[in-house]
């Protein structure tokens, strides 16, 4: 895959988040917002993410994964 910025190489890869402690989470999407804690540990609808990163340029570019079916 090529950037779209620079035409460099794109990389795949996971973005992480450190949370409490330092332990890596991989980030998520969700439709809303959440409001709270409740919030975050009951949201149902979230889905994993990947991204890729330009080797040259270091453009970033995030995707759904999307579950079979």
């Amino acid at each position: 895959m090529k950037c779209p910025k620079c035409s460099g190489e794109m990389e795949k890869g996971v973005l992480i988040d450190l949370i409490a402690m330092k332990v890596p989470t991989q980030q998520a999407w969700t439709q809303k917002l959440p409001s709270g804690l409740r919030d975050i540990f009951l949201t149902v609808k979230s889905r994993p993410t990947f991204t890729y990163a330009c080797s040259s340029c270091g453009y970033l570019e995030s995707y759904l994964k999307i579950q079979d079916s």
